[in-house]
């Protein structure tokens, strides 16, 4: 009962093994069937980056600035995923501010960056719910974040209790 990488991958640099990467698929097809458009934090050579991609149709991912050949973006030639956008810079934390927005409804963080960092700014920014994939400690935690309802607070007047005043009769 495998399920299916079958997109072309050149590199030996695979951040997952194949029993991880049909973890994640599992969890792709629960929790985020619905998703159209993701947002990757660690893109290493593009092996999760592709099924990311093939499983939404759009993705934008983004890494530190390293040398890594073959890369995503000889992967995305090679499978035609013309509808990966890829950044890359010394910082993730600023990348993801500058990329992130509320049109992503997946987010996969797996990087050296604690993934709360990551949540609480998308809690700040989303109009909608977002999936959250982390891969952290070999696990996948998967989290749905919702936006917080703005309420528009009510100031009620309540009158100022009457204050009684007793008129000691001697």
């Amino acid at each position: 009962n495998r399920m299916s990488y079958n997109y072309k991958f050149i590199s030996s640099l695979k951040q997952l093994s194949q029993e991880k990467v049909d973890e994640l698929e599992k969890v792709l097809l629960e929790s985020a069937k619905n998703t159209k458009k993701a947002f990757e934090v660690g893109t290493h050579a593009g092996y999760v980056s592709l099924l990311l991609a093939g499983h939404t149709g759009s993705l934008t991912t983004i890494d530190y600035d390293q040398f890594v050949s073959p890369n995503i973006d000889d992967h995305k030639k090679l499978n035609s995923m013309h509808f990966i956008d890829r950044y890359t810079g010394p910082d993730l934390v600023e990348l993801f501010d500058k990329h992130f927005d509320d049109s992503y409804d997946l987010l996969y963080i797996q990087r050296d960056i604690d993934s709360h960092i990551i949540v609480d700014r998308v809690k700040k920014i989303i109009t909608k719910e977002v999936v959250v994939i982390s891969y952290e400690k070999d696990t996948f935690k998967v989290e749905k974040i919702r936006p917080v309802k703005k309420t528009t607070k009510k100031t009620i007047k309540t009158p100022k209790a009457a204050v009684a005043t007793e008129t000691a009769s001697v």
